[in-house]
């Protein structure tokens, strides 16, 4: 899913992520690139996604550290790429 346009906010749309099922067949996710998507909606992902392994963030801007340990706390993440993220500490 990088480089989409997911996540970008509309009035019709602003709730679609919430229709998500969860889904423990999925073990990787690519979001790199998505910029309209919001922090709060990775840790959605990765409570409809609790088997989640791998999870690229690459080129992120404004991620939370509190984010991000949440979404390790909810997945069985072994490779997190953050690269060229802005991480707020």
């Amino acid at each position: 899913m990088g480089h989409t346009r997911i996540g970008e906010e509309r009035e019709e749309n602003s709730n679609s992520f919430r229709d998500f099922a969860e889904r423990p067949q999925l073990k990787s996710l690519c979001l790199t690139g998505c910029y309209h998507m919001r922090e709060e909606n990775i840790i959605l992902f990765a409570s409809i996604f609790p088997n989640l392994e791998v999870l690229d963030l690459t080129s992120w801007r404004g991620i939370s550290e509190a984010s991000i340990y949440q979404v390790l706390r909810c997945c069985k993440i072994k490779h997190l790429n953050l690269s060229h993220c802005q991480v707020g500490f």
